[in-house]
């Protein structure tokens, strides 16, 4: 994004203070030679106009937020009283319909393709302008590699990535109008933030198909040799020879994941299975139950088992229980051949 330009408090004066959600824009090509000094001046200009509109009528009055020009965009603090739950909608669904009706009458090079990233944390300003983690977490989401890829290689003209925090208790619930399955879950590892965000690309079709490149890339990551080379000679009639209580421990070690130890969590990670495998866990409320049927059905398919191990890598990371887990099914591979 550009340099900070300058900053606008609301009349009343208030300055972000403590818990805010925050809202980040920027335009997509903004610095494209063909866009010279006047039509980079048209486009914030405009950029400004439609964020206005759209705050508005969404009942987060622009006015009665705290905002800073990046040159590129720029970044809106909501006052805390105001619902996060209205930057995702219907803020955004406004935002889009402005700029399709904008572009609809516009030149190619005076288009306006946006990047928006929302999340929530403490906020504070100094005589500079806007501090804290918070903001450097929100403004890390909208530069992730796989969001950019993303929206540019689709012909929307509108990309949502928002943070676990906002996807937690806006978005995942599916109480509100965001339907949770048109976001999917991008691996976001920007100079030192590295974390798991949820991306929607405004399309015409469905939702961004599941990270199949980042999938395979942690299953490449988390083969070990003395287990992933049985695992891929195995045929499905015959699952590695482990014990019942094999299963168990192995069980214990997955709830040990913080991931794995909630429903939402395991459930999130059946989802990115195969088809066929996952239709064929018997789940269960109880966590022990659960653990122990993912793990026993995945056995049951050549390469489940790395499956499993990848996909939970991938949203969890690396971790000591993640690794802990890894070298339990390890040892007890090595123990039994």
């Amino acid at each position: 994004m550009g340099m900070q330009e300058r900053s606008n408090a609301p009349p009343d004066g208030w300055r972000p203070a403590g818990h805010c959600a925050i809202f980040v824009c920027d335009i997509v090509s903004y610095g494209n030679l063909a866009r010279h000094q006047g039509i980079q001046r048209h486009l914030r200009k405009t950029l400004y106009g439609l964020l206005r509109k759209s705050f508005d009528v969404s009942g987060a009055p622009f006015d009665t937020c705290y905002w800073e020009d990046r040159g590129d965009g720029a970044i809106v603090v909501v006052p805390s009283e105001i619902d996060t739950a209205v930057l995702v909608s219907p803020l955004v669904d406004w935002l889009r319909s402005e700029l399709r009706q904008y572009n609809e009458v516009s030149s190619e090079v005076a288009q306006i393709r946006l990047r928006v990233s929302l999340h929530v944390g403490e906020v504070h300003t100094d005589d500079v302008g806007l501090i804290g983690t918070a903001v450097n977490h929100v403004n890390r989401l909208l530069e992730a590699p796989r969001f950019k890829d993303a929206l540019s290689a689709s012909p929307a003209f509108l990309g949502l990535i928002v943070s676990e925090e906002v996807h937690g208790t806006v978005i995942r619930t599916g109480a509100g109008l965001p339907d949770p399955g048109d976001y999917v879950p991008v691996r976001v590892q920007v100079k030192e933030t590295e974390t798991i965000a949820w991306m929607r690309i405004f399309g015409d079709g469905p939702a961004e198909p599941p990270l199949s490149q980042e999938l395979e890339s942690a299953k490449a990551d988390v083969t070990r040799q003395a287990w992933a080379a049985h695992l891929k000679g195995t045929a499905q009639e015959e699952p590695p020879p482990f014990e019942p209580f094999d299963l168990i421990e192995i069980a214990e070690r997955l709830l040990a994941v913080p991931l794995m130890g909630t429903s939402e969590g395991r459930q999130q990670v059946v989802s990115y299975l195969r088809r066929e495998v996952a239709v064929r866990i018997p789940r269960s409320s109880q966590a022990n139950l659960d653990a122990h049927s993912i793990v026993r059905t995945c056995l049951d398919f050549p390469d489940g088992l790395e499956e499993l191990l990848a996909v939970i890598r991938t949203f969890a990371g690396d971790s000591v229980q993640m690794r802990a887990l890894e070298e339990t099914i390890t040892r007890l591979l090595t123990r039994r051949n």
